[in-house]
Formats: structure tokens, sequence, C-alpha cells
């Protein structure tokens, strides 16, 4: 296999710079971004940004999107085999990593990856390792690959003192993995020091490499939403949501948001605490909590919908007005966006790994968005001699594809409003039995 040409991947790309401006702000559209801690972190020194590995794709242009910057990402080495795609993944700013499953031969090629890492970090462009390894749509920190200790203690020791080499761990909660729109929250968290345990590495390699390994898996725990159990995960995060049906504080704080992080955080905490602890009790959680889940699915409802549960019929109301009277509206913008809207929702289908899905979705729209809507425009053109109709026209269509989106999103709103609030035969069943055990949920809650 030949060199990957990667020896410059550390230099400013100004093709690059204009192609992550537009993917930034596509980003920035399909979430919407919360960042903490971005204020704390020293970027003009050799940093290794670890965040968790949940959402594919997505987790990456988290971390890319954070600032205007051009990271290195590692990645697996086996889908650098096709030279043409090789080129790409360059393009992007990627470094190959090979495994012993890659074959031996290939495993000398990281020589050349470790020389191109040391360049990056002493470039200070920042180095992206993902030290889960593959992505998993649970909020749940697994365990750790060690290859991001060997890269910082290693180019730490070589260096000898000149670099000051810090891993910080990157915590990402997506409120939804697929939704358009969804909030998302980036957390950085205070960034490790590597010198310290430079002794130790040099004593023991493996003794200094788990003492590292422990602190940055200590540090991303503390900046993501992380549930131990993994039996009864789905039941502790609709205890989660439960909490909000008899608090009108909690339903205040808008998912995406810091607050809501550091509240949904406890909760889970206190359950873990409790799981250990008292674990009778915490059982007798898991239980109701399964109950209030079954009694909502009967309905065609889910625990995070339990927001809408006390809905004002007058506010309801006014949105159903809302939405009839702008549905012409709604039906041009959809009409100018079906066809990219349709292929990306079909190129997504393609994926059997369901946690890959919005990032087929994304890049499928990242391509097909324009190219439709360049089309449009021309036939437009073509029909009116390039007039200012067709400028309007092309002025327009971006508020075409939010208009989309936000109509979308206010229907499905009130649909489960709906749900909650005008089933006369099941609303008083279903609210009596809510009532009972969401009240004991926020008992067990405080």
């Amino acid at each position: 296999m030949k060199n990957f040409a990667t020896e410059n991947i550390h230099r400013w790309s100004i093709a690059y710079h204009w192609l992550k401006k537009y993917v930034d702000l596509a980003f920035r559209q399909y979430y919407k971004i919360t960042i903490t801690g971005l204020e704390n972190i020293p970027f003009n020194e050799p940093l290794i940004f670890t965040p968790n590995h949940q959402n594919a794709l997505m987790d990456a242009l988290a971390v890319l999107t954070m600032r205007t910057w051009q990271p290195v990402f590692l990645s697996r080495g086996d889908i650098f085999q096709n030279p043409r795609i090789r080129k790409i993944l360059t393009f992007c700013k990627m470094i190959p990593v090979f495994r012993m499953r890659d074959g031996y031969h290939t495993v000398q090629l990281n020589d050349e990856t470790f020389r191109n890492t040391r360049a990056v970090l002493k470039n200070c462009n920042g180095l992206v390792i993902l030290p889960e390894g593959n992505h998993l749509g649970t909020k749940k920190l697994r365990p750790l690959k060690k290859g991001v200790a060997r890269i910082a203690l290693q180019s730490q020791e070589d260096a000898n003192h000149d670099l000051r080499i810090k891993i910080v761990p990157v915590g990402l909660e997506f409120s939804n993995y697929k939704l358009f729109g969804s909030p998302l929250l980036i957390r950085l968290g205070e960034p490790v020091a590597v010198e310290p345990y430079i002794m130790n590495y040099r004593e023991n390699p493996a003794r200094g490499i788990n003492l590292l390994m422990d602190t940055l898996r200590d540090g991303m725990i503390k900046e993501m939403i992380h549930i131990e159990d993994e039996q009864n995960h789905d039941t502790i995060l609709s205890f989660v949501h439960l909490l909000a049906y008899h608090s009108d504080e909690y339903k205040k704080l808008k998912p995406g948001t810091n607050q809501r992080f550091e509240h949904d955080k406890q909760a889970i905490s206190y359950l873990e605490n409790l799981r250990l602890a008292q674990n009778d009790l915490y059982i007798k959680i898991i239980k109701e909590t399964e109950s209030a889940v079954k009694a909502l699915r009967q309905q065609g409802l889910k625990a995070d919908d339990i927001i809408y549960a006390k809905s004002n019929m007058a506010a309801m109301l006014t949105r159903a007005i809302i939405l009839i009277a702008s549905f012409p509206v709604f039906a041009w913008s959809f009409a100018n966006n079906v066809l990219p809207i349709a292929l990306a929702r079909w190129f997504g289908s393609r994926f059997k790994d369901p946690h890959f899905i919005p990032s087929a979705r994304f890049v499928a729209g990242l391509v097909a968005l324009p190219v439709f809507w360049l089309l449009q425009i021309l036939v437009i053109g073509l029909n009116v001699r390039f007039g200012w109709t067709t400028v309007a026209y092309m002025a327009t269509l971006p508020l075409t594809a939010l208009v989309v989106y936000q109509w979308r999103k206010q229907f499905y709103i009130m649909q489960k409003q709906v749900k909650f609030n005008t089933i006369p035969i099941a609303r008083f069943p279903l609210f009596l039995r809510l009532t009972e055990l969401s009240k004991r949920i926020r008992s067990f809650g405080r």
C-alpha cells in the first residue's frame, strides 16, 4: 500500500474552509446547538478532543462545527483502501489508524500516522479521536480504546517538554438522534494534562496508559448522560421525562440546555445510587415507570410526550387555526423541497444501522438540496427569461425549507396535544393512572 500523502494534512486549506462553512450552516439547521465550556479551552495549545460516540458521522460534525478551525480526525484504516475514497478522506482531514485485524503489514503504516499526529499537535490544529471506537445510540460511555492514551503519551515523550499536550473530554447530548431541528448540547470538560503521567509511562507504560485512561473516562462521564444499568436504560430515560409531569419548574427547562442536562444527570445519578444502596426501592421505581410508559404506549404516546399533557385548550385552538391558515404556504414550500427530502429519506433507509440514518440523510440532503434548487431555478428562469421573478424565487427557496420544518413541527405538537387532551374515552383512566404514577415517581426523585 502506497503512502497516504497526509504529511501536509495539518496545513490550512482554503477549499476545506469554504466547504466547512457550508457544512456548518447545514448542521446548525439540522440540530439546534448549545455549547458550554468553549471559553475555557486553550486552542493555541496542542489538544486532543475525545467526544462520546453515539450518532455516527454526526458526532464528528458536532465537534467540527464548534468553531472556525480545521481539526484532524483519526479514523479506521480499512476505509482508506480505495484510492479515490482515500483522497476524499484526506481532503476531509482524516488520518488512518490501522489495527491488527486490517493485516499485520498495514500496522507498519501507523508510523506515518504517528508522525502526522505529532505535526497536527505541534501546529495546534486540534486532533479528534473517538475513543469508544464505534458508535452505539445509548446514553452510556462504553469501554475506551487505549490508542488515545498511547498517541498522547508517545507524542509527549517524543516532544521532550516542547509540547504541553492536553486531552479535552467532550460530551455530546442529542435530545433526538434523527429528528431535524432537535436540540444538541455540546459540553467541553476540563482539559487533562498529559505530562503528569509521563513518569508513570516511562516506568511502566501499561500503568501510565491505564492511569490516563481512568482520568479521561471520569472526565467524559462528567460531560455526558451516562446510564450504567444497560438493562433498564430506556426505562430510566422515561423516569427522567415523567418527572416533568408534576413539575412546572422542570417543564421550563428546555431540552438541549445545560440546566436541563444538569437536572437529568442529577435524576439519573439518584437512581444509580439507589440501585447500589437500596435495590428493592430501585426495582419498585423501575416497575412504576414501566407501568406509566405502558399506559402511554396504549394511546400511541411516549414518555417524552408528557410535556403536552396539560396543554391549554385556547393555545391548541390557536395553533390549529394558524396551521390551517398557513397550509397553502406549506403546500407550496413542500412542493419545492419534496424531491430532495424524499431522496434523503430514501438514502437513509438503505442503511441497516438505525444510528447511521441521520448521518446518511444529512449527507444526502447536503448534496441533493442545492442540486434540486439549482435545477428548479433553471426551469423557472427558462420560463420567465431569468427576470426578477427568478431572482425572487431563488431568494425564497431557503425560506421554503424553513416553512416545511416549522409547519411539520407545529403539526406534530398539535397531534400530541390532541391525543392527550381530546380522547374522551381514554382520557380519564389514562390521566388518573399517570397522575398516580407520576406523583410516586416524582416523590422518588426528591
